[in-house]
């Protein structure tokens, strides 16, 4: 403990002497006398060299001075520190790029710099004074993700879904860097109602994608469709936000395992955020990538770490106790008892206090200034309150001056060691520097890419097919399409609100509920109809519509109702892989088969097919798909009629999107089931449009059943999978 093998000697020589000195610890045990060390031999080590001098390791730069009898203000203070050591940094990194700041045959670089600092606002205020002039950095620290402005934003949007009718937090979000509207964008949505219902309709899809499938499988659509990762990442602080953003969804999705719905995750993610003193190991910000960064870090974290330069600039910052504080202190005649004092009055007491709180500071001042391996640039001035600082009582005179000019301070120069100690005066003005190699920078040429990207590969679905222009994600079908219709003002199924809001809500309600006995859950109702923003007064409408869609038949004796709940799977999802599948050639199987052809806007395809099937059940031995249809097709029973569903299904083109559904659930069943038959094991294709279920109206009116012959669906999944010959006879 003797030899400092790190450091160069002249770092060692300067530590010593700022430490070696009468009561330098504050109490005075044996064991808190400071003992020199000496520095290693320099055989091996590197030699830091700026401008071909080897500089002073300690480096005091001083902040202007001010008329302000106490001196400059603790904000004042700091934001002066922050941008001189910024700005000394840029400077830094110039000179290596220019080769100008050497490690012997290396030039100085972002990575070879710390900034420490003893708290998080500390290090915010650092990092952004670097963020100004472009320089990125990374932030090291046991702080928790809790205690960031992305926990924040998260909490935001969960407050938006669990209260969607909440303009104004709608709004708040939408102004947020999730989303990133302008306050112009803003208001033009009061005077656009298309566009402001196709923002609500987006943020619907969001909150039930949240409620269905979990927080993250909608903060991944969120981040690809609303280009969050690209926006976050083309600012300086990008990867720090993008890095708490993904640990806050995983933290997320892991409480929402014990949790159930948005309100109670709200509530845990705000406890988190309001409790971030008890925060666990993994709630601790992770590290973005800090290759050839800046490092900004605590000096608690610093502790047993060792930077070639470090910057220090609050070392004249002391904590200030708060009125009525508790204290915590030990009494000279029994050290080893740690004393509290819940309401202090004892002038003894605030002194012992005040004495081992300075004794603290001091000894993090101590692991600060060793944690430097050449140099050690320390911010200094006349600051009110300084006079509490660990640094103040180290140095006392004539740093603790009433002025601070250069002058002022070549006493203290005097009395250290030649070339250990240099002070540089705050410039009268800075120079707008940016870390940049445009004077420096070489002529590059862009690298010549010889390979070969499929520009076909894409991710299709029903919705995708149907189209004629490309949908960028595929979302569960939710009944997007919105009656052009007049609104119907009355007050049952066939007046309620329509389009993919109501649909999505719909949606949800039959998925929470147990098809057996509806009414009995009315608060599942309530809370959804919540959810998607509408009056509550649809509560008694919709439980009455919900029980007569479980109570109707289906296929045969078949109803919603028989079914138990471990015999249904709500919204699976399904991929499945595409091998350059000719538009041509499939759509001649179709018209073999009576289906109307898909617009041929593109040759093939080639990629991924994906869905979401509202239900697959169990019944008797069969299998079963199902879909649910919200649409609005008139204010009658008589309205949905199978003559009118079929009307309905061709012109949506529902026929395709059964045709893909049933190839989907045909090949999941043949891979779980050993001796699986198409003609023994699925049942079919149901689509139920819930405004015309109705157990008094005639079989068949509001369902739609289908089971197309086997043949279709082999030759599809031949056709699917690059084994289909055109023919409707022949499989290869």
């Amino acid at each position: 403990l003797g030899t400092n093998y790190r450091s160069s000697a002249k770092m060692v020589a300067a530590v010593n002497w700022l430490f070696d000195r009468s009561n330098s610890f504050i109490i005075s045990r044996e064991q808190m006398v400071f003992h020199p060390v000496r520095a290693a031999r320099e055989t091996g080590k590197k030699t830091l060299r700026v401008n071909s001098d080897s500089p002073a390791p300690l480096q005091w730069l001083l902040l202007p001075e001010t008329e302000k009898k106490n001196g400059l203000s603790k904000n004042e203070a700091g934001e002066f520190s922050a941008r001189f050591c910024a700005h000394e940094i840029a400077e830094l990194l110039k000179a290596g790029m220019e080769g100008k700041a050497m490690l012997d045959n290396t030039p100085l670089v972002a990575g070879d710099i710390a900034v420490l600092v003893r708290t998080h606002n500390e290090g915010e205020l650092i990092r952004a004074a670097l963020d100004r002039l472009r320089i990125a950095s990374v932030y090291l620290s046991r702080q928790s993700v809790f205690d960031t402005p992305e926990a924040q934003l998260l909490a935001g949007l969960l407050h938006t879904f669990a209260d969607p009718a909440n303009t104004a937090q709608l709004r708040t979000v939408l102004a947020s860097e999730l989303f990133s509207y302008t306050a112009e964008q803003l208001d033009q949505f009061q005077h656009d109602e298309t566009r402001w219902e196709e923002i609500c309709v987006t943020m619907a899809n969001y909150r039930q994608l949240c409620l269905r499938q979990g927080f993250v499988p909608m903060f991944q659509q969120l981040l690809a469709e609303q280009q969050v990762v690209g926006r976050l990442l083309a600012t300086p602080s990008g990867e720090r936000k993008m890095t708490n953003l993904l640990q806050l969804s995983e933290l997320l999705q892991e409480a929402e395992q014990k949790l159930t719905g948005i309100k109670k995750l709200l509530r845990w993610l705000q406890n988190k955020m309001e409790d971030v003193d008890n925060s666990g190991k993994s709630d601790q910000l992770r590290l973005e990538s800090d290759e050839n960064l800046i490092k900004i870090v605590t000096i608690h974290k610093a502790k047993g770490m060792q930077y070639p330069l470090v910057f220090l600039p609050f070392p004249w910052s002391a904590r200030t106790r708060k009125n009525n504080e508790p204290l915590t202190f030990h009494l000279p005649d029994n050290p080893e008892r740690l004393q509290l004092d819940l309401v202090p009055t004892d002038t003894d007491h605030f002194l012992l206090a005040d004495t081992e709180q300075l004794a603290e500071d001091m000894r993090l001042l101590y692991v600060a200034v060793t944690r430097a391996e050449y140099c050690c640039f320390i911010c200094w001035g006349r600051i009110s309150n300084m006079e509490r600082s660990a640094l103040c009582h180290l140095v006392k005179q004539p740093m603790r001056s009433t002025t601070h000019t250069p002058e002022t301070c070549q006493d203290f120069l005097a009395h250290s060691p030649d070339g250990l100690m240099a002070i540089k005066p705050y410039p009268q003005s800075f120079e707008t520097r940016q870390q940049t190699e445009k004077h420096y920078k070489k002529d590059l040429l862009a690298a010549h890419f010889s390979g070969s990207i499929k520009s076909n590969w894409q991710i299709t679905s029903y919705s995708r097919l149907v189209s004629s222009h490309d949908q960028q994600t595929e979302q569960p079908d939710y009944d997007r399409i919105i009656d052009s219709s007049p609104q119907t003002p009355a007050a049952d199924k066939f007046g309620f609100p329509r389009g993919a809001a109501a649909g999505t809500c719909l949606h949800a309600i039959l998925e929470k509920i147990d098809f057996s006995n509806p009414v009995s859950q009315p608060q599942v109702i309530a809370e959804q109809l919540q959810y998607a923003g509408f009056e509550n007064s649809w509560q008694e409408v919709v439980l009455s519509w919900i029980d007569e869609i479980v109570q109707t038949k289906i296929h045969n004796s078949l109803s919603l109702a028989v079914l138990k709940p471990e015999e249904r799977v709500n919204e699976m999802s399904f991929y499945f892989p595409l091998h350059a599948v000719h538009l041509q050639d499939f759509n001649q199987l179709l018209a073999d088969f009576s289906f109307a052809p898909l617009p041929e806007n593109r040759a093939t395809l080639e990629g991924l097919m994906i869905g979401f099937i509202d239900l697959v059940f169990h019944y008797q031995g069969r299998y079963y798909l199902a879909d649910y249809k919200s649409n609005h097709l008139g204010n009658h029973n008589a309205d949905y009629t199978p003559d009118r569903l079929q009307k309905a299904m061709l012109e949506h083109r529902y026929d395709l999107q059964y045709l893909i559904y049933t190839l989907a659930l045909h090949r999941f069943l043949g891979q779980r089931i050993h001796d699986y038959s198409y003609e023994n094991h699925f049942g079919g294709a149901l689509y139920l449009f819930l405004r015309g279920m109705d157990p008094k109206q005639p079989a068949g009116t509001g369902v739609v059943s289908n089971r197309v012959p086997f043949a279709l669906i082999d030759q599809m999944d031949h056709c699917f999978s690059r084994k289909y010959s055109g023919s409707t006879t022949t499989l290869v």
